[in-house]
């Protein structure tokens, strides 16, 4: 979280920690530092969940809802697909 956006409010910290989740407060002018780690690590990491997502979206068996919505993946299909990733 930037220092800047008040980002680190007691509804937040209360959050985090329901989480099980460590808030980290980044200090100002020190997100240019952190920058190259952003791009290393994290856009790969997105890009290749966004394409692990756009195949089973597009998978034909998927489990609907009675309004017909397709149903969110389980917990257990998200921890198989992050695991394939490690």
């Amino acid at each position: 979280m930037r220092s800047g956006q008040g980002a680190c409010n007691r509804i937040n910290r209360r959050l985090a920690t329901k989480l099980k989740t460590h808030l980290a407060v980044i200090p100002g002018r020190l997100s240019s530092q952190l920058q190259p780690l952003d791009i290393s690590v994290n856009k790969p990491f997105k890009g290749f969940m966004h394409e692990e997502w756009a195949k089973w979206i597009e998978a034909p068996t998927h489990h609907v809802t009675p309004a017909g919505r397709v149903k969110r993946p389980s917990i257990s299909n998200v921890d198989e697909k992050f695991l394939a990733v490690s």
